[in-house]
């Protein structure tokens, strides 16, 4: 693990696997708190033990405004520097997004007409591509339905929506089914994934109540790897 930042992001880490690579990357983001770090970093080394460069960002999650801010300078930050640690962005991109970071990754990754190489976003380094696919584990999807302004339109970029069945900060029942409908009603690839007996921290490795990390052999977890890996070979 390797701290790493640039004058145009906040605090950012990257979870390198052993050797060289190439290594597909996955661009990662916290839940409410905003801390890559203390959420994700059980999951991301068993990411990077399975041959995925993970480089996560811390976020301000209020005002919207910062969260837009740390999530697309960190992202492009990510494809400028993944290189420098084994990772090949011509390979699956992944953007991940955790609780709170859910909604980041699905309003900032599947825009291409504001964010893109010809977007409108211009407030740190340039455009980059959207993701080829974007994640989301224990998703509050609830905030970007509310969201009319948002416009999902970079339809390449395949969808993966992990829930826990036994979450009940964000039920998969209430989260999961309205955003599947509305993103395939716009075109888009979507797999969802319920993982039994999984809570909202279970899927991060994490006991929903103290935080405390969980084994890595807890399986709501490694059901969680399992879906990211699997969506990664698919997309090759």
């Amino acid at each position: 693990m390797t701290e790493v930042s640039h004058e145009d992001t906040n605090d950012m880490v990257v979870w390198s696997p052993v050797g060289e690579g190439p290594w597909p990357v996955v661009f990662a983001i916290p839940g409410s708190v905003g801390d890559a770090e203390r959420d994700l970093t059980v999951l991301a080394s068993e990411l990077a033990a399975e041959g995925l460069l993970v480089i996560g960002t811390d976020v301000r999650t209020s005002p919207p405004a910062y969260t837009e801010l740390d999530v697309e300078c960190g992202y492009r930050y990510a494809r400028q520097i993944a290189a420098d640690y084994g990772g090949d962005v011509t390979l699956p991109v992944t953007m991940l997004g955790f609780s709170f970071g859910a909604f980041p990754a699905t309003v900032y990754g599947l825009n291409g007409s504001q964010y893109g190489p010809e977007g409108i976003f211009t407030d740190c380094f340039s455009g980059v591509p959207r993701p080829d696919i974007v994640v989301t584990v224990a998703g509050c999807h609830l905030d970007a339905l509310d969201q009319t302004n948002i416009y999902f339109n970079n339809t390449e970029t395949a969808v993966v929506l992990v829930s826990g069945a036994k979450d009940t900060v964000c039920p998969a029942t209430l989260h999961t089914p309205p955003m599947q409908t509305l993103l395939e009603e716009r075109g888009f690839d979507v797999t969802a994934v319920e993982i039994p007996g999984a809570d909202h921290g279970g899927l991060v490795f994490h006991d929903q109540q103290s935080w405390d990390e969980l084994p890595t052999d807890d399986p709501g977890g490694q059901a969680t790897v399992e879906a990211i890996v699997e969506a990664v070979n698919a997309a090759r």
